[in-house]
């Protein structure tokens, strides 16, 4: 949901462009730890309410089927996807 806020996204319907927003939600996709993912997925989420720009109230969801004994994959919020890349079984 939080890529959809981005200055060159499609989505972005409201015309929001914030740089600091922007690298955020860069480094959440690029980021290569859980609390790193957390950490600045508040942070966008904390840029966009003190902007008072828009209060996104809803969106929609995403839902997987995975097989027992499979693991390593993990779900992106900023593209509102799985990431496959490190998923196997166990």
């Amino acid at each position: 949901m939080l890529k959809k806020f981005t200055s060159d996204s499609d989505s972005n319907i409201f015309g929001f462009s914030d740089k600091t927003y922007d690298s955020t939600v860069s480094a959440i996709i690029n980021a290569d730890s859980g609390n790193a993912i957390v950490t600045d997925c508040a942070k966008a989420e904390k840029i966009i309410i003190d902007k008072a720009v828009f209060l996104p109230l809803f969106s929609g969801s995403s839902y997987a089927v995975v097989n027992k004994g499979v693991d390593g994959i993990y779900f992106s919020p900023a593209f509102e996807s799985a990431c496959l890349i490190s998923g196997g079984h166990s």
